[in-house]
């Protein structure tokens, strides 16, 4: 019972490494692609030079943005997790 926000708290983190990894991958092309990929649209929005046309930078912040909010949740789940199971951290209600 003790260890369940460290395993609960490591799940998570784990989580958020594979998105990372999996999405570079496939932004690399080492993976094969599929349509509902982060990885792809990055590449796709890379191969249009969204990072050098003004009028195409929606189509690279967008899964940008969706990785970041993301991961910002799985974040947040995690602390909030860690202050509910992690006695020292407990406020007196």
């Amino acid at each position: 019972p003790n260890m369940f926000s460290f395993i609960a708290i490591a799940m998570i983190f784990t989580m958020t490494h594979a998105i990372y990894q999996q999405t570079g991958l496939v932004f690399l092309g080492i993976v094969p692609y599929s349509g509902t990929n982060w990885g792809v649209m990055i590449s796709a929005a890379e191969r249009r030079a969204a990072l050098f046309a003004p009028q195409a930078a929606a189509s690279i912040l967008a899964p940008i943005g969706a990785i970041v909010l993301f991961q910002l949740a799985l974040v947040s789940f995690a602390r909030s997790l860690d202050e509910v199971f992690n006695p020292r951290l407990r406020t007196s209600v």
